[in-house]
């Protein structure tokens, strides 16, 4: 496994999204909408606003789009239409209607505003912030401006300016603990684990929730290697009421003491208390691997993976358990997401690059031992994929000689009747390793193997001859019968 357990300072702030909206709720258009049906400024757009307050959304929506007609150069009807279209979800279309609005007032901070909700609602938090950054210079210490711009910033792991905008918002207001909480938990992720307990002490002081602070509290002294202390952290957090923080943080400890058992116990808690943490379904994933029972760990990665799809390393983790279990076609696919979702982790590389020499790919499997080599940190595994290497380069060397003397490379299977032979070849064009299957279906014995070697079509039997002759690299024959058995070949080089 290339991770035992994984642990995220970042766990309980608001969705970017939901943060902005909220934002968004308070300013002056949307106010206007909600609180009257009538818009002193524009009392055009009435009946639109009295069906937009009733939360006739399509209809109020239809009202504006034909008042663009006459007042198209209006920035706030443009408002309007995104909020209308943002409710029922056409999120392209209310982004549209939002940037028309800022096109037509660069400096209307409601539009700046309703752009950027609708940017957060489709996901594109780097457009939101930009966004927002326009509305901050509108606005200079706008307060509900700062707190959604500090969220966009994490969702972006932009950590050094999340933490400048909430060192700025302290100042403005001492005595909001969420404050410290979003901070420390920056700090944490950081690795600036001494400011962060600082942070969230600072938090308590303030009066956030005494058990989530000391849960925290511990997470940055068992992050420092501090384990007493984080224990005596975590004990005092869940006596004054269990959370998931807490519970997952003495698991950890219980593991890295050598009591998995404990430790699977308390990722069990915590996963209870907080079933949508990615990271407590990845530990529980692993500690159930480490105790025994992989299909319910096969569970846990996947529902990790459900709440986080791009975790590399749940990626990698259910991999191996996939090749565990021979289901390589599956494991291939979670590998090559890993590869995508975090093309510095060495341990995808190193799995493609086995699979592929497999296949007697050799070509990608070079390619990807030499990735995995430059990824990984270890000299001694560094000199052992240098051998690897070398091995590989004198196997085709070996193959490209015996493939310019005609021959051709075989794997075989043979069975004991034809429906066995036909399911295994469906099997096979469906994704299935040949390998595999002729092992499983096959009984070979001591009269051979399914790796046939390199072997000159000519040299063959007369039953094999004609089929393997006219067979290219990756196809296979159909069931040939000897005698009482049948046989599958595949030609692989």
């Amino acid at each position: 496994m290339t991770s035992i357990l994984r642990m995220s300072a970042i766990t309980s702030l608001a969705l970017l999204a939901l943060a902005i909206m909220a934002l968004c709720a308070s300013t002056p258009a949307v106010a206007q909408i909600e609180a009257s049906a009538l818009d002193p400024e524009r009392p055009w757009a009435a009946e639109g606003d009295r069906l937009l307050a009733e939360g006739q959304f399509a209809a109020a929506e239809n009202v504006y789009v034909q008042l663009s007609a006459e007042h198209g150069q209006d920035a706030g009807l443009w408002t309007r239409i995104a909020w209308a279209r943002l409710q029922q979800r056409q999120l392209a279309g209310a982004i549209e209607a939002a940037v028309r609005a800022t096109e037509l007032e660069p400096q209307d901070l409601d539009a700046i505003l309703m752009r950027a909700q609708c940017e957060a609602a489709a996901g594109d938090a780097k457009a939101a912030a930009t966004t927002l950054q326009k509305g901050l210079d509108i606005r200079p210490g706008d307060q509900a401006l700062m707190e959604s711009l500090a969220a966009t910033f994490i969702a972006l792991e932009r950590w050094p300016e999340a933490a400048g905008l909430l060192r700025e918002l302290i100042r403005m207001n001492p005595e909001e603990a969420s404050y410290y909480m979003d901070l420390g938990r920056i700090l944490l992720t950081g690795g600036e684990y001494g400011e962060a307990v600082a942070a969230f002490g600072q938090a308590r002081i303030q009066g956030a929730d005494g058990a989530q602070a000391l849960a925290m509290t511990g997470k940055a002294h068992l992050a420092a290697g501090q384990w007493a202390q984080a224990r005596s952290e975590f004990d005092q957090s869940i006596a004054i009421h269990p959370t998931a923080d807490a519970y997952g943080g003495l698991a950890t400890i219980q593991y890295l003491e050598g009591d998995p058992e404990a430790a699977l116990a308390g990722f069990r808690r915590a996963v209870q208390l907080a079933p949508r943490d990615a990271d407590l379904q990845f530990n529980l994933a692993n500690i159930l691997i480490q105790t025994g029972d992989p299909e319910r760990a096969e569970r846990a990665y996947r529902t990790s993976l459900q709440l986080d799809p791009g975790s590399a390393e749940a990626h990698l983790n259910l991999a191996i358990l996939l090749l565990n279990r021979f289901e390589i076609a599956e494991a291939e696919q979670h590998l090559r997401v890993a590869t995508q979702a975090d093309p510095g982790l060495p341990g995808p590389w190193l799995h493609l690059a086995r699979i592929a020499g497999a296949r007697f790919e050799f070509d990608a499997s070079r390619r990807n031992y030499e990735r995995y080599r430059e990824l990984v940190q270890d000299p001694d595994e560094q000199s052992r994929i240098d051998e690897v290497l070398l091995e590989l380069d004198s196997q085709v060397d070996a193959s490209r000689a015996a493939v310019a003397r005609g021959e051709i490379h075989l794997l075989q299977a043979r069975v004991a009747d034809q429906a066995t032979a036909s399911e295994m070849i469906d099997r096979v064009r469906r994704g299935a390793d040949f390998f595999l299957l002729a092992s499983e279906y096959g009984d070979l014995g001591e009269r051979g193997a399914v790796d046939a070697g390199f072997m000159d079509p000519a040299s063959a039997g007369d039953a094999f001859r004609a089929e393997i002759s006219s067979l290219d690299v990756g196809q296979m024959t159909g069931p040939i019968p000897v005698g009482e058995l049948w046989f599958v070949f595949m030609r692989v080089e």
